[in-house]
């Protein structure tokens, strides 16, 4: 089977958060209480373009390691990104502490985003009443795998849908789990605010498909292996240096291979990770078989 391009981009805008989350790898990172760093704008627009004449159709989402309504220049990535790329498809997932303000101000601030070319507006809420917020003000808007809604399947670059994560906890069942995101994670903590992660005690033997489907970018173009790597101990490449298709296609094989032999003990991240993204694990196998890849 020949080899695939990335499903999903997922863009870090801005490093640092509103928030301080038990659960979150935030909350045990060195660089969390410094000041915050925010893609420039000059490399989102090389990132862009680079995906542009690689990759013109995929799923992009601004997440990462912090929250990215708060970049300066948000509402131009989205212009830039749907002038230049037309057919991808553009998700936002905040914490949505940018939208408690007043009640029109957040209405028109989404409906501006929409405009711009956004698609998807998650909102991860992390307790009932931050859920209830926003339901009441986007009563139109579907809740993450109850109304059977998610952002991770293509829609036509014209969809457009507000999806709200009740992420309260004792709701893992929606959020799907809670897990220790490469082993940053202050499992105690979580725990102690009723977030149950589990913790690793030994490298778990499954294979992960991340750096299969995924390419991610941090606001630096530090392009790690997967969205859990917060630390950065498993880095595949820098962009513009090297370009986006060469790290998808070769510097990430590296580690690739390690988890296709389930061996994650070979990866620090990895090694450390409660991630169990094994899923449709076919569709990889035979990526490193000669005259296969």
């Amino acid at each position: 089977m020949p080899r695939h391009n990335p499903f999903t981009v997922k863009i870090e805008s801005v490093r640092g958060c509103t928030r301080r989350c038990p659960f979150c790898a935030l909350s045990t990172i060195e660089w969390k209480d410094e000041p915050w760093k925010f893609m420039e704008m000059k490399l989102f627009r090389r990132v862009v373009e680079d995906l542009a004449e690689w990759l013109p159709k995929h799923s992009m989402e601004f997440a990462e390691r912090g929250e990215p309504t708060m970049h300066p220049r948000f509402m131009e990535m989205l212009m830039y990104a749907r002038k230049h790329l037309p057919k991808v498809q553009l998700t936002v997932i905040t914490n949505g502490d940018r939208l408690m303000v007043k009640h029109q101000d957040a209405i028109d601030w989404v409906g501006e985003a929409f405009a711009n070319g956004l698609n998807f507006l998650m909102i991860d809420c992390y307790d009932a009443d931050r859920h209830q917020v926003m339901k009441d003000l986007f009563p139109k808007a579907s809740d993450f795998f109850e109304d059977n809604r998610h952002p991770y399947r293509y829609h036509t670059p014209k969809h457009q849908e507000i999806i709200l994560v009740n992420a309260a906890p004792g709701m893992s069942n929606t959020i799907r789990w809670y897990q220790n995101q490469g082993g940053n994670v202050d499992v105690a903590q979580a725990r102690e605010h009723g977030f149950e992660i589990p913790e690793v005690g030994e490298p778990l033997p499954t294979m992960c498909v991340r750096p299969f489907r995924e390419l991610v970018l941090h606001y630096d173009g530090t392009v790690p292996i997967c969205c859990n790597d917060w630390s950065e101990e498993a880095i595949a490449g820098k962009f513009p240096g090297t370009g986006l298709e060469q790290i998808w296609k070769s510097s990430l094989d590296a580690y690739r291979k390690d988890l296709l032999e389930k061996n994650r003990a070979a990866i620090v991240p990895c090694a450390k990770c409660s991630e169990r993204a094994g899923f449709r694990v076919g569709l990889e196998m035979s990526w490193f078989r000669e005259g296969k890849a």
